[in-house]
């Protein structure tokens, strides 16, 4: 019980740290547009290629059997994992820029949703009546969170939906591959080929050769001139933030805790992550809900609850791509024998 419990304590922790990921992002984006005086969405693009690029190096510090692990399949296979995840996160970057954390966040969460209605469509999987009953409240959620009658649902709410259903055939990959490979190795090859991609779509455009010219990165340690502290030095710590806490950690954590807890308690942890982003965007960003949004929310959470709650028996639907991992995967070693 000490160790479920434990496990329970971390899980949430993590799950804290996936909700504060959503204004910060928004927050790291917007300081990068203005110490570099572009506006654009190519911001969004080096957060990413810093962040990823970081985390590539820290997981190395930290997992260094994972390169001896990375083998020329499984890096390839990690390309097919990390695609729709970096097309996903980059997507989600873009609606954060102009959406609300907490819109954004909560239509995130309906990858309980995508994650078994691809499984239907492509794997011939089953659907349940209680994923119908889930899928109809979670999606009646977004509609009365965006309002789209009124013009609510804008394009970063249409990105944030296209980039769930990304996430959706993310987990069905991770599921797969990391069955034929480390799942450590996968995580390396995901976070360099991260790196790459994002980095080749910069050098591609004008505005992406501008973000990374010296006199530009440099400009990026540079304060703000923001009364705020937090948005000040946005750029010296959300980068960083973003690599070792909800990358990095988030992944060890979930291969250490994750098999030591009841997957019907993993999952309702799991749940609350858009909860945390609405309270820290409102607490940290002062991003306010209105009613409508609160409502919705509702009854997004209640139908991502349905998904779990009513199919109980089936086993879980994972919720985020690190909760794909297979039920046995091996915990990191103890230090000095890596």
């Amino acid at each position: 019980m000490q160790a479920e419990r434990r496990a329970t304590m971390w899980l949430l922790a993590t799950t804290v740290i996936w909700g504060s990921t959503f204004f910060s992002m928004k927050m790291g984006q917007a300081a990068i547009g203005k110490s570099a005086g572009r506006e654009t969405w190519h911001v969004g693009l080096l957060f990413l290629t810093l962040r990823f690029a970081l985390a590539t190096v820290l997981l190395t510090i930290l997992l260094p059997r994972a390169w001896r692990a990375l083998k020329r399949q499984a890096f390839l296979d990690s390309f097919i994992v990390s695609m729709p995840g970096v097309i996903g996160i980059a997507l989600q970057a873009a609606a954060l820029r102009d959406g609300s954390s907490a819109t954004v966040a909560f239509i995130t969460s309906l990858t309980i949703v995508t994650v078994p209605v691809i499984g239907w469509y492509f794997l011939r999987q089953r659907l349940t009546p209680a994923l119908w009953i889930g899928a109809i409240l979670a999606l009646s959620g977004v509609f009365i969170m965006t309002d789209p009658l009124s013009g609510g649902f804008g394009w970063p709410e249409v990105f944030t939906l296209i980039g769930t259903i990304l996430f959706g055939f993310q987990i069905h990959f991770i599921n797969h591959y990391t069955r034929k490979h480390d799942p450590e190795a996968i995580t390396l090859g995901a976070f360099i080929h991260s790196v790459w991609a994002c980095l080749l779509i910069l050098l591609l455009t004008s505005e992406g050769r501008h973000l990374l010219e010296p006199g530009t990165l440099a400009r990026l340690v540079q304060p703000l001139d923001d009364p705020d502290p937090i948005r000040r030095w946005a750029i010296v710590w959300t980068i960083p933030y973003h690599a070792i806490f909800a990358s990095v950690i988030a992944f060890l954590v979930m291969m250490r805790f994750q098999r030591d807890v009841p997957a019907t308690r993993a999952v309702i942890i799991y749940c609350l992550e858009p909860v945390f982003a609405a309270a820290m965007a409102w607490w940290l960003a002062k991003e306010g809900m209105a009613w409508h949004q609160v409502v919705g929310a509702c009854y997004i959470m209640t139908g991502n609850l349905a998904c779990e709650w009513l199919r109980r028996n089936e086993g879980p639907v994972p919720a985020r791509p690190e909760e794909a991992m297979p039920p046995g995967t091996p915990s990191p070693p103890p230090p000095g024998r890596c």
